[in-house]
């Protein structure tokens, strides 16, 4: 099994092909975890391809859609708030993952992770590096894909919740999140678990 120090030793480990995996949601207050799964099966040259937190909004859509369009397999996995709450966010996690590689209808032989978590309960084979969407160009696309998917999930489902502003944070708690749940508690599509450290009351649903 290869490691993290292993990772500039090509005779050890190869990024192609590959799945690569990266989530994004997990620390959120709201909404779903999004698991974004991308195959390479060859060393594609795309440009600016990185860590979806190194980019801006806009450069990271014009790269989704390149990556939509190049990458053999792509697919989306999602586990929602209830889920979380009902489960812990371990085990949405790899309930997220499961159904990004279902979704793919393709099981391929290598698997990288982005993190540290080794995936216990996960059935497949699997490779998971720290930073792995900085250096495995799979797992930047995987996280660049669901960065997209779930702001997109976060913005639409705004209009139902104008006064919680998830178009703008996105459910992470920002100053601005923090003061509309200490205003209104919280809405339908927070994590209950996630939010304890508001009062009782406000722990009910808006």
């Amino acid at each position: 099994m290869a490691t993290w120090k292993d990772r500039f030793d090509s005779s050890v480990i190869d990024f192609f092909p590959s799945l690569g995996i990266d989530e994004v949601g997990r620390g959120a207050l709201a909404g779903p975890l999004v698991v974004g799964a991308v195959y390479f099966d060859k060393d594609y040259m795309i440009e600016g391809l990185k860590d979806s937190k190194l980019l801006k909004d806009l450069e990271r859509r014009r790269l989704c859609d390149i990556i939509k369009k190049k990458a053999p397999y792509w697919s989306i996995g999602w586990a929602y708030h209830w889920e979380i709450d009902k489960l812990n966010i371990y085990s949405a996690l790899v309930l997220a993952c499961k159904r990004a590689i279902l979704n793919l209808n393709f099981l391929p032989d290598t698997i990288f992770f982005d993190g540290s978590l080794k995936l216990k309960t996960f059935p497949l084979k699997h490779i998971v590096f720290p930073k792995a969407d900085r250096l495995v160009p799979s797992v930047a696309a995987a996280s660049i894909i669901a960065k997209v998917a779930r702001d997109d999930y976060m913005i639409n489902i705004s209009k139902f919740y104008p006064d919680y502003l998830f178009d703008i944070h996105k459910g992470y708690g920002t100053k601005s999140h923090f003061e509309v749940l200490e205003k209104k508690g919280l809405s339908k599509i927070h994590r209950k678990t996630f939010c304890r450290f508001l009062g009782r009351q406000r722990l009910c649903f808006e």
